[in-house]
């Protein structure tokens, strides 16, 4: 990210624009309120091309892109497809194939967001995999 920050000050009720998004001070002057369709996600949630480097981080990223962009599906579908079949043929767990299988129904009814939710599930599963075999390697 960029550290050039903007301030916006917003008195409660107060409404803004943002990239053609309206955005509007929640009344208790704490929170943002923001239409359903608008894709959103916290710092937490966000993953560059070049922290992608695993199969599940790779999924992820690429569902990250049809969210933010949904312009980008038609040429983002098809690398997605391809990680996704690369993760089904590699694996025989039966969790992180049912997980596929979610991720692959929430894209397919275009809920792109569940879809990442289910990923990062997955996400948080291979780190645990990858980190209990990399502890079995240094034992």
């Amino acid at each position: 990210m960029t550290d050039e920050i903007k301030t916006v000050p917003l008195r409660p009720g107060q409404k803004l624009v943002v990239n053609g998004v309206v955005v509007r001070m929640g009344l208790d002057g704490h929170s943002l309120e923001l239409d359903l369709k608008t894709p959103i996600l916290t710092e937490d949630e966000l993953l560059s091309e070049d922290e992608a480097t695993t199969p599940a981080t790779r999924i992820y990223f690429l569902l990250l892109v049809m969210y933010l962009d949904p312009s980008s599906y038609d040429a983002t579908y098809l690398p997605f497809m391809d990680r996704m079949i690369e993760l089904l043929q590699a694996t025989t767990i039966r969790e992180v194939r049912e997980n596929l299988r979610i991720i692959m129904q929430c894209v397919e009814a275009g809920r792109q967001y569940e879809a990442l939710q289910a990923c990062r599930a997955l996400v948080v599963f291979e780190k645990e995999v990858l980190s209990i075999a990399e502890a079995a390697r240094a034992g």
